[in-house]
Formats: C-alpha cells, structure tokens, sequence
C-alpha cells in the first residue's frame, strides 16, 4: 500500500469513527422515544436493524483509528461525551470558542 493510499484509508476511517460516534449521540437521544407510543413496531425494528448494522460496519475503522492514532480517537471520545452531558446551548458556545481558535491560527 502506497503512502497516499495509506493516507485515504485513514481519512476514511477518521470519517467512519465521527459517523459511530454520531450514531452513538443518535441512540442515547432515540431511546427515550423507543417506548412512546407514536413509534410503530416497524420504525423501531428498523431503527435497531440500522443501528446493529452500523455498528458492524464501523468496528474495524474504530480498531483501526485506535491504533492508528490514539490522540484523535480518544478527541472524538471526548467530544461524544461532552455532546452526551450537556445541552444544544453548550454545544453551540463551545462551536463558536472553537471558531474562534480556528480564525486566529
């Protein structure tokens, strides 16, 4: 494997591990509603069908990033976790103090 395509497979799995991470956000926020009523049986099998699948999907990635470089995976660890404890308020503060930093680099 060439150094370039070295370098494409772990921008792709930088990519799949923010998408495990996203879909990590997206169940915690899911499950709530998983009961309620409004959800039909159907929406649910599927939503869990996606979920299983996507997991599936992304292992190897996530394996590979983690050994690939610990720093960044752990980073995207970290971001779920703050996205999982607070609110849209804070996510939104932090987005811009992030902007911010990125404007005066």
């Amino acid at each position: 494997m060439t150094k370039e395509e070295k370098a494409k497979d772990f921008e792709r799995y930088k990519k799949m591990v923010v998408v495990a991470a996203l879909t990590n956000v997206l169940m915690e926020y899911w499950e709530p509603f998983s009961s309620e009523k409004f959800v039909r049986g159907s929406l649910k099998k599927k939503a869990n069908m996606f979920f299983e699948q996507l997991e599936k999907t992304v292992q190897f990635p996530i394996e590979r990033l983690y050994k690939t470089d610990e720093k960044l995976f752990v980073a995207i660890q970290n971001s779920v976790e703050f996205i999982l404890e607070t609110d849209i308020i804070n996510i939104i503060k932090k987005s811009r103090e992030y902007a911010e930093l990125e404007e005066n680099k």
